[in-house]
């Protein structure tokens, strides 16, 4: 069941009087007309009243099925609205888009920092990077070397801005509903950085965005119409590393593969003499008991090892490979 309700603002006008105009919220109607007469009275004038730009709240309820509502700006959207929770319902899906249009973009940004970002290894990098777009979605850093070109102007010695980076632009949209974030929305951001930063920074910028959107979706159940994500193409880009081996740095490398093939073969021929120990040492009565005779055994396997073990070339030959493989690829690349 859908109940509609007209939330437009009365207007009250007099003609060739601007300053007797008022406004009165849509639960005041009795206000509107009091100030009416009031103008009549005091002033002698007639005024009108009128409804402001159309605002229609849309209320949705259903036996078993969550509550919704959502403000639109026509009878077309209200209907539409209707007919597309009517759509999820008949599908299974309970789906609450009023809780998307209640919360922005940015919003989930600072809770996203808040909640997920201390889980992760890199998070002093995408706090930093989040907290700098949040900032440049307000126009902060724009602001303040704006202030500071002024104040020297004026002949003052203003702090200066420590931020070396370029601000960002196109980022007003964080502060839209999360509901309303469209995929133009981010493919404008992206042509607009791309003439400032290298395509590469660009892409973990919009794997930032993705992460926030796709936590909120999957994690904290904001339902949105579509995915912001879909339809934003990537930047191209190709940023792989050419290195070359300079002087004696592939002979270090391959010295330090043997030495970690020796010290891996001979702790695998150790722990083969310890087998027979340990079976043993689970008949002991206790942990102490244990402990002790495998630290002696160990001692014993170690003496009777004597470098007299196979040594099999494994980090060596893995070496070789990758390097081989690299050498065709770079031919290949020339």
């Amino acid at each position: 069941m859908a109940t509609i309700v007209n939330q437009s603002r009365y207007l009250v006008t007099v003609k060739r009087r601007p300053d007797l105009a008022r406004e009165f919220p849509h639960s005041k109607a009795a206000a509107a007309t009091a100030y009416k007469d009031q103008v009549l009275r005091d002033h002698g004038l007639k005024a009108e009243i009128e409804r402001g730009p159309l605002q229609l709240l849309v209320r949705l309820r259903a036996q078993g099925q969550p509550k919704q509502s959502k403000r639109v700006k026509s009878y077309e959207e209200a209907e539409a609205f209707e007919l597309g929770a009517q759509v999820d319902q008949h599908r299974g899906l309970a789906l609450d888009y009023n809780r998307s249009h209640r919360v922005t973009m940015a919003a989930l940004m600072e809770r996203y920092i808040t909640e997920v970002c201390v889980e992760h290894k890199g998070e002093d990098i995408e706090v930093g990077t989040l907290k700098g777009m949040l900032a440049d979605s307000r126009g902060e850093l724009t602001a303040a070397r704006e202030a500071f070109k002024q104040a020297q102007a004026r002949g003052e010695k203003p702090k200066p801005v420590r931020a070396r980076r370029q601000a960002r632009n196109h980022l007003e949209w964080l502060h839209l509903p999360f509901a309303d974030v469209r995929s133009q929305h981010l493919t404008t951001y992206k042509i607009g950085r791309l003439r400032q930063v290298a395509p590469a920074t660009v892409d973990r910028e919009l794997d930032l965005f993705a992460a926030v959107i796709h936590t909120a979706i999957d994690s904290w159940d904001y339902a949105v119409p579509k995915d912001p994500m879909k339809g934003v193409s990537r930047p191209k880009y190709d940023n792989e590393r050419d290195r070359r081996f300079e002087g004696d740095e592939q002979e270090c490398l391959f010295r330090s593969a043997r030495r970690e093939d020796l010290i891996r073969s001979r702790n695998l021929a150790i722990e083969s003499l310890l087998d027979e120990a340990r079976r043993h040492a689970k008949t002991l009565p206790n942990a102490s008991a244990r402990q002790r005779f495998l630290k002696q055994a160990r001692g014993q396997a170690v003496r009777q090892l004597n470098r007299r073990y196979p040594v099999v070339p494994l980090y060596e030959s893995l070496l070789a490979l990758l390097l081989e493989t690299a050498g065709r690829r770079g031919a290949m690349a020339r």
